[in-house]
């Protein structure tokens, strides 16, 4: 059945009838002791050609299946490398139905994964992804409260904090929170207030542990794209003014620009048959390929998901925003709400002359 889905790619979204029923027997309690690829495979190579998680002409629905995969995700260790794939490949077809549906017990679901033993650092990693995608894919108002009943935030936050996991997974959490500053950054403030309420920790010990973490394990990260998503996630935050933030910007923060403004050369263009009087730019990137690293794509090349994939990346914010102009355009937003003497004096004028000049020269590039 596999094979005759993947050789018939979306047309197989009408085999709901048949595909729902053997995943099904595939899960029955007699049959998930002794679970093997076969039946997770069918489910994922269907998840992966169908144009819908909804029923067609009445059959059975791939959505009615997703209950299963959080089950699985928060049980099944042992398969969790296909299981993280499965419930991936839903996000990316109808993440807001499926937050909509059940945010909260797949949250805890991805909490229990995570504190399985023992759990590897591949399946780890490859979970936090899953939640940085889910975030592109679906309004903070649908993920954001989740996030903090469940638990989820306040592991990753203090997983990052104690810093005893491994610098690549650590990496990873600091570009789950750099997206979902990006994102909605007072969602973020009060994830933080409330991850401080629940773990009886300060916020000033959460923001500077969170900093500490954040600017130590930005040197380890190697990608462009994810040194660019840092630095935005940062600039998010500061336009929030809170002073445990803005504590750290005439050093930490305005460093960190400086590095990423040297590696990352990017220019605002005007689209092809337009005009500068239409205000229609596209972001020429010369840090980058135009395509996505093989390993985005999970092995999806010639499957409906690869497209759907591919269309959360050309539309990332790190790939449609100048750096410059996000950085300014958020500089700005803290300068008016603390007013401009009071930044000048509290923030400004604790920076270093020639870093500041550095950061004024790449606002102005814009």
């Amino acid at each position: 059945m596999s094979k005759l889905i993947e050789s018939i790619k979306e047309e197989s979204t009408s085999l709901g009838g048949i595909v729902v029923p053997l995943v099904r027997e595939s899960l029955l309690p007699v049959a998930i002791i002794n679970l093997d690829d076969d039946g997770l495979t069918l489910w994922l190579t269907a998840l992966r050609n169908t144009m819908t998680l909804t029923s067609v002409n009445g059959a059975p629905a791939l959505f009615d299946l997703f209950p299963q995969a959080i089950e699985l995700l928060s049980s099944n260790f042992d398969l969790l490398g296909t299981i993280i794939n499965i419930v991936e490949s839903y996000l990316i077809l109808d993440a807001s139905a499926i937050l909509q549906a059940c945010s909260v017990q797949l949250f805890t679901a991805f909490v229990k994964a995570f504190e399985s033993s023992p759990i590897t650092t591949t399946n780890a990693t490859g979970m936090t992804r899953t939640l940085n995608l889910l975030l592109q894919l679906a309004p903070s108002n649908l993920w954001g409260e989740a996030l903090h009943t469940s638990g989820l935030f306040g592991y990753i936050l203090t997983t990052l904090i104690e810093g005893e996991a491994s610098t690549p997974l650590l990496s990873e959490h600091v570009l789950f929170l750099s997206r979902v500053a990006t994102i909605d950054a007072n969602m973020f403030l009060q994830l933080i207030s409330a991850t401080g309420a629940a773990h009886s920790l300060t916020e000033e010990y959460l923001y500077d542990n969170m900093f500490d973490q954040w600017f130590g394990k930005f040197d380890n990260m190697s990608e462009p794209r994810f040194r660019k998503l840092a630095a935005m996630g940062v600039a998010a935050l500061v336009s929030t003014a809170h002073p445990l933030v803005l504590k750290t910007l005439p050093v930490e923060i305005f460093n960190l620009w400086i590095d990423v403004f040297y590696e990352i050369r990017e220019a605002r263009q005007v689209n092809e048959d337009d005009d500068t009087s239409s205000g229609a730019y596209s972001l020429r990137k010369y840090w980058e390929l135009d395509e996505a690293p093989q390993s985005y794509y999970q092995e999806t090349h010639g499957t409906p998901e690869y497209d759907r994939r591919k269309a959360v990346y050309d539309r990332d914010l790190v790939r449609t925003k100048h750096l410059g102009q996000y950085v300014g355009d958020h500089l700005r937003q803290a300068e008016a709400a603390c007013g401009s003497a009071t930044f000048q004096e509290k923030y400004l004028s604790k920076a270093d002359p020639a870093v500041l000049r550095q950061i004024q020269a790449e606002l102005t590039r814009v």
